[in-house]
């Protein structure tokens, strides 16, 4: 699963770059890749089985997600992805493929990545 690579929980863990999967990607895939990467580490927070439970296209809010869930999300991904990520992201990108989209912009410059499709 996409958050085994690291375990943002664990005391001292650090940004270490781009997962190495994410890299290897050609760039038409990032985006996709990315999406799949925040509806995992969601479903995990949430205790699903499988990032099928988590619908891009649907509000963390909607979701349950509560606000220290977010900070928690926030965090895992921050590691994972290896990029610092403003603490209001799930506030202003209240959606996994937004947030998807924020963490592609700063990982590769896109500069459509901070919007909120």
């Amino acid at each position: 699963m996409a958050g085994d690579a690291v375990n943002p929980s664990h005391p001292g863990a650090q940004p270490r770059g781009p997962d190495p999967i994410l890299r290897s990607l050609p760039p038409e895939d990032r985006r996709a890749y990315l999406v799949g990467l925040v509806r995992a580490e969601t479903a995990i927070l949430l205790g699903a089985l499988e990032p099928e439970a988590v619908p891009a296209g649907v509000t963390f809010d909607d979701l349950g997600l509560t606000r220290a869930e977010a900070v928690e999300l926030r965090d895992r991904l921050a590691v994972v992805c290896g990029t610092d990520l403003p603490r209001d992201l799930l506030e202003q990108h209240p959606r996994p493929d937004a947030v998807a989209d924020v963490i592609h912009g700063r990982l590769f410059g896109d500069p459509d990545g901070d919007n909120d499709r």
